[in-house]
């Protein structure tokens, strides 16, 4: 969701989204559609959702359980100045997203957001700086083999990721309804890590490209089924940009929600939710103590992680309740330092950073916006993150400003103060995204994707690409979709 999730753009051959994945906008009730639909969660799929079915003629509820729309889309506005703010959650949008179709719906702007400058970057690794110039082959100190040697992180990860892939008319076929395909299920069998390994990677090779994107996955590529990854590029086909919304990506949501006005029931947690032949109820605590609302089918979009703590009658299907017991979501915790002037350009620098320290990687966040205050972001994962979730917001930043000021010299002197966010630490999220370890893709993917009685089910780890925003919504139309269809 970040610099550290960008690399996207960055590999080979970009990606495109198809009709497959829910790119049509679902039809119109008949006389005996459904009448009113509740909806759990007001994120990029609980929206979208209930959007399409309003669109749709359908009496909508949202119950959230946050005092905002947008779920895990969450920009930070607060306590930056001069108008600048950072994302919690995605801080582009590829020009696929199906999202930037609502953007436009909505009068949103979308600017292209250059992410590819002729300015160096800094890696730090094995306790080493290292300046790293376009077109000058680095000298990493690792062990890596005399061919890896010069190679850059992302010719790594060219070679031993990208380029061991299936090709692309066979990536094409992960984003049909009835996936995962037999074809595919041996690559689930693999951890990302060992998938670099059959491919040929060192030790070390595995361990630079670890250093960024693929590093973000639990406590790494040892953590992430291979098959995951696979479906993520699939989910890309075509892409061929970045972009950003003008004043915040959760705009997108924000703006919805506001659309359906109090249909949206902020600070309203379900704590339990009930079908039979004839219909839905959900219960929800506010302040005033618990409400039932009935309806006549159900989408729940909370994160897996999350469901465990709604009770469900009957009871959800056992290998629903497994995956969420199970599936892993990746801890991340973000740590944003607004610095007086972007004084990495002056040293020819794009204000990033590899590294392999507890602060994980660094990044620009306001890339593309105006001005000459800009933010810098740690974004660290796994144990690394999980340190610093710990810690107070002043330590997290304390923290952060003394590590990256190692990796880019002169911080201590421009910055001015920050915020953090943790997303192991939210507890409506329990981690940035879910991380399916090797087996759970095909073990628990497709029955997640099925409806229970009235029950409908949706989110970006149901959309092909977990922790992507296009996922989310992608999820959100098909649910909508579905429910439609019932009749």
């Amino acid at each position: 969701m970040s610099l550290n999730r960008r690399d996207f753009l960055e590999s080979s051959t970009a990606l495109i989204l198809g009709a497959a994945w829910g790119s049509a906008s679902p039809r119109r009730p008949t006389r005996r559609g459904p009448k009113r639909v509740l909806v759990i969660g007001a994120g990029p799929a609980g929206i979208t959702a209930a959007h399409e079915l309003r669109r749709a003629g359908v009496d909508v509820t949202v119950f959230e359980a946050r005092s905002r729309a947008g779920g895990r889309m969450h920009t930070l506005r607060s306590p930056f100045a001069d108008g600048l703010y950072a994302e919690a959650g995605a801080l582009f949008l590829t020009d696929t997203n199906p999202g930037l179709e609502y953007a436009r719906e909505l009068g949103l702007s979308a600017v292209e957001v250059p992410l590819r400058q002729q300015l160096g970057s800094v890696a730090h690794v094995a306790g080493e700086r290292i300046v790293l110039r376009p077109g000058e082959p680095p000298v990493w100190p690792l062990d890596l083999r005399e061919d890896e040697q010069g190679k850059t992180i992302r010719e790594l990860q060219g070679r031993y990721h990208y380029g061991g892939l299936p090709p692309l008319e066979e990536l094409e076929l992960m984003r049909q309804a009835d996936f995962p395909q037999e074809r595919f299920l041996a690559l689930d069998e693999l951890s990302l890590a060992d998938f670099w390994r059959r491919n040929g990677a060192s030790e070390a090779a595995i361990h630079l490209m670890s250093l960024r994107y693929f590093g973000s996955y639990g406590d790494g590529p040892g953590d992430v089924s291979a098959l995951q990854l696979a479906r993520e590029r699939a989910s890309y086909l075509g892409t061929t940009a970045a972009v950003r919304i003008e004043g915040g990506n959760d705009l997108i949501v924000r703006t919805m929600a506001a659309r359906l006005g109090s249909s949206v029931h902020y600070g309203s947690p379900v704590v339990a939710m009930s079908r039979d032949d004839e219909g839905v109820t959900v219960t929800a605590q506010n302040r005033s103590g618990q409400e039932e609302f009935s309806g006549d089918y159900l989408v729940c979009t909370v994160p897996l992680q999350v469901l465990g703590s709604i009770a469900a009658t009957p009871p959800l299907s056992d290998l629903r309740v497994r995956a969420a017991r199970e599936v892993k979501g990746a801890e991340t915790t973000r740590v944003y330092m607004q610095c007086r002037e972007r004084f990495w350009e002056s040293q020819g620098l794009d204000g990033s950073a590899n590294t392999d320290l507890p602060i994980g990687g660094v990044l620009h966040s306001t890339m593309g916006l105006p001005g000459p205050r800009g933010i810098l972001e740690a974004f660290a994962v796994g144990a690394g993150a999980r340190a610093l979730g710990a810690a107070s917001p002043q330590e997290r930043l304390d923290r952060a400003v003394e590590a990256v000021a190692d990796v880019l010299p002169g911080l201590r002197e421009f910055v001015e103060g920050g915020t953090s966010y943790s997303w192991g630490d939210d507890p409506w999220a329990r981690g940035a995204f879910s991380v399916f370890a090797p087996g759970q893709v095909s073990e628990f993917h497709a029955g997640l994707c099925e409806p229970e009685g009235r029950f409908h089910f949706a989110g970006d780890a149901l959309g092909g690409a977990p922790g992507y925003s296009h996922a989310a919504f992608r999820s959100g139309r098909r649910a909508a979709a579905d429910v439609l269809a019932r009749g």
